[in-house]
């Protein structure tokens, strides 16, 4: 979906527990870092910080995006298909969406539904774009992004929540050392 602007980067700026690494379409594809230290932000269709790749906001550009085989795409659909996706604000309505969307449908048809629902978080969702977002199993939420934030805190306490809590619930049979970073990091992607 569209996000070209740098959130993300002024989130991530003075974090010690995970990097974040902006990666501006088009990029080649690479696998995602299984240990959590480094997060992916994917911007699909530019980032005002890179003026040299464009910015995709006309039809005409979603057409130029949509002629080449666009990798991180595919990811998405990949995801969309194995893990649950929270889309803030934004429109998954967009035609390469649909596109690796329907690409992706045409080699599940013959297998039976077992993608998990999605959910897209927007103050004006509306019948009409319910029903669309149904066939992918996505659920919308009428809701401002900060109103739904303050709600999910309220609910999952985040200052218990850190890398720590995650690797502990995601690798509990390994034990993730605090001291020397980089070193750590390196023997645990190693093993």
């Amino acid at each position: 979906t569209t996000n070209i602007d740098n959130l993300f980067d002024f989130i991530f700026h003075d974090s010690d527990n995970q990097r974040l690494k902006r990666i501006v379409c088009p990029w080649p594809t690479e696998e995602r870092d299984p240990h959590f230290a480094e997060l992916q932000c994917i911007h699909l269709h530019g980032h005002v910080l890179h003026t040299d790749k464009q910015l995709t906001f006309t039809l005409d550009d979603f057409a130029n995006i949509s002629v080449n085989v666009n990798p991180w795409y595919q990811s998405l659909m990949d995801d969309l298909y194995h893990r649950p996706i929270l889309f803030i604000g934004s429109k998954p309505e967009d035609p390469p969406f649909h596109h690796y969307l329907e690409a992706r449908d045409i080699k599940a048809r013959a297998f039976r539904e077992v993608r998990p629902k999605s959910f897209l978080i927007s103050p004006n969702i509306g019948a009409i774009r319910q029903a669309t977002l149904t066939k992918p199993n996505i659920s919308g939420f009428e809701s401002t992004a900060g109103d739904f934030f303050k709600a999910l805190a309220s609910k999952i306490k985040p200052e218990k929540r850190n890398l720590s809590s995650v690797r502990s619930i995601v690798y509990p049979h390994i034990t993730f050392s605090t001291r020397g970073k980089e070193e750590s990091a390196d023997v645990i992607r190693y093993f």
